[in-house]
């Protein structure tokens, strides 16, 4: 006997687990064959198949909860192992006996994935009666192992356009009197886009499916979807192009895009207006609202919880809308032929369904087209309209073996969990307020955003499980088992954490705040996104490292090493920076309120929609920086007093009423609002103000006048094949250099060039420009009603277009100005 398990042990470790009765290996025929031909004992053969079916290398549909029975083994099933042996009767035959022996408790099958005596409250949730009920099935069998696993879009989709502008291929215009032709309108999500290949997207499978029937009428689905497009926008497509194509019937897929763009009530009227096109244009229309990630009560799978809660808006305000526009459908059936909401399609489906916040994977496009078949069949078919969903083939998901619980959004307060054993567990967002779960095993589990506020968690094994974005704030965590866990977006504020050890482990967008981490290794940890607030963090070297994302406010870094750290989108609002190094940094999206950068050089860095409320700028160094859609009207003192602005860009951002410096030396405003700024008494050079906002702006006294810079091209000599376009854009991204003069010395190239200030379409209305110095100034387009331009320099300026409706010209020099303004007596 032990050189038979020995045997089997050794078999065993190189086997392919949880296979059944298809795939049974052969040895497992072997051990069958050895019992029947008495070269092994009947005990034997129990033991082995007991040892076989416990690890799951046999696996049986039954279990017998750890009965026994002295009874022995009937003949016949010896005589079936001997057949099968033999192969004279099937596999199945033989697992079939072998369940007998499990019932009749011969063999002893041990269930350590759940305990025994599981309380009816825990057997009967809400969650898996609705399961079962939904599926018409036990749902025993859910599958967990989908979980982790990624879609990959294809690199390289075919995506084909016939000659009418539709994706999919080519179809005759002219309609034949027997066939029925559906259009499928939507956005990209009918459309494909280049994540599924042409036969993958859900009109196709559509199509697919509807010629697999043998349908009595020969029914043509063309896909009419349209990137980005809203229901205006079909509509606009429907009436105008797809009614010269006879449709039959019409299938609005919508939701999501519309939910970005439109209010409610125009979507609503939009789709109405569809239906009554129909009833006037003799076409059937259905009205579908689409699912979303985060729509009905389906179980996501990591990547797509990753997608949901690192987006923006998490698709709250979409779904959210989504539910709107589903709850107004029976006022549109007044109008279509079927309206239906798909938010729970997705349901029990254990596969990986969503690419992105929208857009399906095939096997996604695949269900879709399953669902809408349903509609047709029933309206086309059976010549009714139902108001059920295409039944879910959960089996057709489902697991080859059985799980734990499930139970995902139940509410389980104050429930006593203690010493059970519930692994391969589903609990996602379930609430496990002052839950007990002393000793509890849910290893292998998903708890997904699961709540275990005040829960007892001593001595409880969580390994292997998935908590993330799970509310552990507070917990006594020192005595519980959180090896391999996913831990990522876990509230783990103010938690006890003993020794845990978070080297290379996952902690980003974790809430971290309130920790002690100062003797804690975090090497290769990641930490994007983490809440490292009021965390003690000792000696920490954040050298190299990803901290985007990251909440560092208020935190203590002078002695901090963050050279080369990412911190794009990084909270670093009231924080002590020390000595830090700005030049070339990314701070994109940055927090950075509160902060004294008086003095530091901030030069060549990267500050888009970075924020600045009561930080100083004062006598700082902003060269070359970029400030593209910044709110500076919020700064301390409203001040950028002594700062250097050269080429520093400030497109689209607001420095409204701001102190500027004294000089500023070719700086970007396109864009920018400045209203009501004082710009008086400074000197300007080489500034694009095109489009800008600067209504009653004061530039009294400001010499705008041009200058002349010289720009050397070392062994450039190809730069004097430049037409005279091409050198000013080589010169300068906006329209403010002009070349004067190109000489060569030895191979190098010199340009002398003017350096002017532009105003090009900026708003002006009411500025001050009394006594400024404007020569060589570009206003073409610009908007100068009520200026005043009071004893203004004006040589050579250029007013094309400029309006000059009540502006104050009274003393000032015109000499060589271009003239062709509007509005005035001195336009041309």
């Amino acid at each position: 006997m032990k050189l038979l398990l020995l045997l089997l042990i050794v078999i065993f470790s190189g086997s392919i687990s949880n296979v059944n009765a298809d795939n049974t290996p052969d040895w497992v025929k072997n051990t069958a064959g050895w019992w029947a031909t008495d070269a092994i004992s009947e005990i034997e053969f129990v033991n082995a198949i007991e040892f076989l079916v416990n690890a799951g290398i046999i696996n049986v549909s039954t279990s017998n909860d750890g009965k026994t029975s002295t009874e022995g083994i009937p003949d016949w099933v010896k005589n079936t192992a001997g057949w099968w042996a033999t192969d004279a009767i099937s596999e199945t035959e033989f697992v079939n006996a072998i369940e007998f022996l499990v019932n009749a408790g011969i063999i002893n099958v041990k269930n350590d994935i759940i305990s025994e005596n599981i309380p009816d409250w825990l057997k009967n949730n809400s969650s898996w009666l609705k399961a079962k009920t939904s599926t018409n099935t036990n749902f025993e069998n859910f599958d967990i192992s989908y979980l982790t696993e990624k879609i990959n879009t294809c690199e390289n989709c075919t995506v084909s356009i016939n000659q009418h502008g539709f994706r999919g291929s080519e179809f005759l215009e002219e309609k034949s009197s027997d066939i029925y032709r559906i259009f499928a309108v939507g956005g990209s999500t009918t459309h494909g886009a280049s994540l599924v290949n042409d036969d993958e997207t859900w009109p196709a499978f559509l199509q697919q499916i509807i010629n697999q029937k043998n349908l009595e009428i020969e029914i043509q689905i063309i896909n009419a979807g349209i990137m980005a497009a809203t229901t205006e926008r079909e509509f606009e497509m429907i009436s105008k192009k797809i009614v010269k194509f006879d449709p039959d019937m019409i299938i609005m897929y919508d939701g999501w895009n519309d939910s970005y763009n439109l209010p409610l009530e125009q979507s609503l009227d939009n789709w109405k207006s569809v239906c009554k096109l129909g009833n006037k244009q003799n076409f059937e229309t259905i009205i579908i609202i689409q699912p979303i990630l985060g729509s009905g009560n389906r179980i996501l799978t990591d990547q797509e919880i990753y997608l949901l809660n690192t987006s923006k808006d998490n698709n709250i305000e979409n779904l959210n809308m989504l539910k709107k526009y589903s709850s107004n459908l029976k006022e549109l059936d007044k109008h279509c032929t079927k309206t239906v909401n798909f938010e729970n399609i997705f349901d029990y489906v254990f596969s990986p369904v969503y690419v992105d916040l929208g857009h399906t994977s095939s096997l996604g496009n695949k269900i879709i087209a399953d669902n809408v078949f349903y509609l047709l069949q029933n309206i086309l078919i059976k010549d009714e309209i139902s108001d059920s969903l295409h039944e879910i083939n959960y089996l057709e998901y489902a697991s080859i073996s059985k799980n734990g619980i499930f139970a995902p959004n139940v509410d389980f307060k104050n429930k006593n969990f203690s010493n059970m054993i519930i692994k391969n567990s589903i609990f996602d967002m379930s609430d496990f307020t002052s839950v007990n779960l002393s000793n509890v095993i849910l290893s292998n589990s998903r708890l997904y955003s699961v709540n275990f506020q005040n829960a007892n968690l001593i001595g409880a094994d969580l390994s292997n499980s998935n908590l993330s974005y799970a509310n552990l704030s507070g917990l006594d965590l020192s005595d519980t088992n959180l090896s391999e866990t996913i831990l990522i977006g876990a509230d783990l504020s103010n938690t006890k954490l003993g020794d845990m050890n978070f080297e290379g482990r996952d902690l980003s967008y974790a809430n971290l705040s309130g920790l002690d981490l100062s003797d804690t290794n975090l090497s290769e940890t990641i930490l994007i996104g983490a809440d490292l607030s009021n965390t003690k963090l000792g000696d920490m070297n954040f050298e190299g490292r990803d901290l985007s994302y990251a909440n560092l406010s208020g935190l203590d870094l002078s002695d901090t090493n963050l050279s080369e750290t990412i911190l794009i989108g990084a909270d670093l609002s009231n924080t002590k920076l020390g000595d830090m190094n700005f030049e070339g940094r990314d701070f994109e999206e940055t927090n950075l309120n509160y902060n004294d950068f008086s003095y530091k050089n901030l030069s060549k860095s990267n500050f888009k929609e970075a924020s600045f409320y009561e930080s100083n700028l004062e006598n700082s160094n902003l060269s070359k920086s970029i400030f593209i859609n910044v709110d500076l009207t919020e700064i301390k003192n409203k001040s950028l007093k002594g700062t250097d602005l050269t080429e520093a860009v400030f497109s689209y951002s607001n420095l409204s009423n701001i102190e500027f410096p004294i000089t500023s030396y070719q700086t970007n405003f396109n864009y920018a609002k400045m209203n009501e700024s004082d710009l008086s008494d400074r000197i300007i050079s080489g500034a694009y103000f095109g489009n800008a906002k600067m209504r009653d702006v004061n530039f009294e006294n400001t010499d705008f006048s041009s200058r002349m810079k010289t720009y050397t091209f070392e062994n450039r000599l190809d730069i004097l094949e430049l037409g005279p376009l091409e050198l000013k854009d080589k010169l300068s991204r906006f329209p403010v250099v002009a070349p004067v003069e190109i000489s060569v010395v030895n191979a190098d190239v010199i340009v002398n060039a003017k350096i002017y200030n532009n105003f090009h379409d900026a708003d002006l209305r009411n500025a001050q420009f009394k006594n400024a110095n404007l020569e060589y100034v570009d206003f073409t387009n610009a908007n100068l009603e009520g200026a005043n331009l009071e004893g203004a320099n004006l040589k050579n300026t250029y007013m094309v277009n400029t309006n000059l409706e009540g502006a104050n010209l009274e003393g000032a020099n015109l000499e060589g100005a271009n003239l062709s303004c509007i509005n005035h007596e001195i336009c041309n």
